[in-house]
């Protein structure tokens, strides 16, 4: 069985992984998720099929061939973005856990359980976070901690590097794969999340400025979800949006 690509930010150089094809993107390529991550897209090369993002304090726990299993799923419903936890409808927030999660959340993950000095507990406890586990797509964002992403995807989406630091990559990759048409699921993975999800909130506000700019003259109205009008490149000028293709696109999804 051959490795799923994977990409995994970082602080501090690390070797390349060669036995599960990880690669390691420290800050010598770039000063923000999606700069890395679009490093990763050009480093890909000739490879196509699905590419695995996650977080550097984050696990698959799942055997790899069940995740390959679930993803030939995923690719066989069109669906060419997945993840493990997300939501059907993204509010003016830009968040996908807030507001109205409990309506709106879908798929699961495990938390491990953080002490006082906010680093995992030895020996380790988990809790979990069950929205709607299992198969769901239509979803309006999914959570980028682990997320991954086919390579026919890349034909029409790229990540956004107007987007500064380390949030709302995700969401609005996954936006832009809804006005592409491009289906956005949760799957069946279980995936272990070191976090404190202890935000700076005036941080996190200056971040979402621009996502919550950009995304309001795109679509019609809020909340964000698979039946959302969006205005074409012809009718507004869009930051951050790469030019689409013109010619049909034969790939599936």
């Amino acid at each position: 069985m051959i490795p799923i690509k994977t990409f995994v930010p970082t602080k501090d150089p690390r070797e390349y992984d060669a036995v599960n094809d990880i690669t390691y993107l420290d800050n010598s390529y770039g000063d923000s998720m999606c700069k890395k991550y679009n490093r990763a897209i050009d480093m890909i090369g000739d490879y196509k099929g699905w590419v695995c993002f996650i977080h550097d304090d984050a696990e698959i726990r799942t055997q790899p061939d069940i995740v390959q299993a679930r993803l030939r799923q995923a690719y066989s419903r069109d669906q060419l973005i997945a993840g493990v936890i997300g939501t059907f409808n993204l509010d003016y927030l830009m968040h996908w856990w807030y507001p109205d999660r409990e309506v709106n959340g879908c798929g699961y993950i495990l938390q491990k359980v953080l002490g006082p000095d906010k680093k995992p507990v030895v020996p380790e406890r988990v809790y979990e976070m069950k929205d709607w586990p299992g198969f769901h797509d239509g979803l309006a964002t999914v959570d980028g901690c682990c997320m991954w992403i086919h390579t026919d995807a890349f034909k029409k989406i790229r990540f956004d590097e107007n987007i500064k630091s380390y949030h709302f990559y995700d969401v609005d990759i996954c936006l832009q794969a809804l006005r592409n048409k491009i289906g956005v699921c949760t799957i069946p993975v279980t995936v272990v999340h070191a976090s404190a999800g202890d935000f700076d909130r005036k941080e996190m506000d200056k971040l979402r400025v621009y996502v919550f700019d950009k995304w309001s003259r795109i679509v019609n109205t809020f909340p964000i979800n698979k039946y959302a009008l969006f205005r074409s490149d012809d009718e507004i000028e869009i930051p951050g949006i790469p030019e689409r293709e013109t010619e049909p696109d034969s790939a599936k999804g």
